[in-house]
């Protein structure tokens, strides 16, 4: 809702990958936001930066609330989709997206993520380091199999 709300504030008639990082960006409890704090990037910058890329389109513009997705936005939440998995997350938030912002690498939010230093390996460490310290004690591991009883012959 975030990035629709930002697509209708720059009176754009699509939701695109700027949209869903301006997005995230005003969530601050977010995953997303801590992470890219932890990196130390600059968030007002990091929204500077798009809409310093992408024009602001005409007010008069009739913007209704189904927006359309770009497919590189399409893509994007394809992404997240498969962080989610990677990460073995029954969910899909904001660390997942962003994950999945970074790999749709032709997208206005890839670029300017770039342009901040920001890495899809940095975010993943981030994030890594996040649910480290988010636990209390070691992260659950794979089960050890049973052992069998030796024997003499196979």
């Amino acid at each position: 809702q975030a990035a629709r709300d930002e697509a209708n504030r720059l009176h754009h008639e699509y939701v695109s990958t700027e949209h869903i990082l301006l997005g995230i960006s005003l969530v601050p409890a977010s995953a997303a936001v801590r992470a890219l704090h932890a990196l130390g990037v600059d968030l007002e910058a990091l929204r500077a930066g798009i809409e310093d890329i992408v024009k602001t389109g005409r007010p008069g513009a009739v913007i209704g609330p189904d927006l359309p997705y770009t497919s590189r936005a399409k893509q994007a939440l394809e992404l997240a989709m498969g962080a989610a998995r990677g990460l073995r997350d029954n969910f899909v938030g904001t660390e997942h997206i962003l994950l999945g912002l970074l790999g749709e690498e032709k997208g206005v939010a890839a670029l300017v993520l770039a342009q901040a230093g920001v890495s899809g390996d940095a975010i993943q460490g981030v994030i890594q380091q996040q649910r480290g310290a988010a636990t209390a004690g070691p992260p659950p591991g794979p089960r050890r199999p049973s052992r069998e009883p030796q024997g003499g012959a196979s």
